[in-house]
């Protein structure tokens, strides 16, 4: 209703109005997209599953954001689903302290390494990921990523 009263009073007095203003956000436009394909899931397989699902019924948002998780460490990826579903069930100092050891633990990683390669040393922005799809991510690599650092 206020976004109503805004809009009219704008009009009244002749003011240009953006497309931002009165078009939906891409959240509310892709929310049914949204809610298929990352509510109750289990691991990232499920979401990507579910976005190809819904790319192959000419979803082009669901297309796009395929093509945008494709682009990115496999293990990065896997890591921060896991990274969210743990942080969950954390208090602040605990997620904390788990984001250090996966900072720590990233930077020792030969994706992190790679990254840097492809986007500002070669600037070719080809990384070849180790390993390079999330279907050969094994999830007990990931679980050592949240080991103690002996702090």
């Amino acid at each position: 209703q206020t976004k109503k009263n805004i809009l009219t009073i704008l009009k009244k007095y002749n003011c240009n109005l953006d497309d931002s203003l009165t078009s939906q956000s891409i959240i509310q436009s892709n929310e049914s997209t949204l809610k298929n394909c990352f509510t109750n899931v289990n691991n990232l397989e499920d979401i990507i599953t579910a976005l190809e699902k819904e790319s192959t019924n000419g979803n082009t948002w669901a297309k796009e954001t395929l093509d945008t998780l494709f682009k990115l460490s496999p293990t990065s990826l896997k890591l921060t689903f896991a990274q969210l579903n743990a942080g969950r069930n954390l208090d602040l100092k605990g997620c904390l302290e788990m984001e250090y050891r996966l900072m720590n633990a990233c930077l020792k990683a030969p994706d992190f390494r790679e990254g840097i390669r492809a986007v500002l040393i070669d600037k070719d922005s080809k990384p070849i990921w180790t390993p390079n799809s999330i279907y050969e991510v094994n999830n007990e690599v990931i679980q050592k990523y949240f080991n103690t650092l002996g702090e």
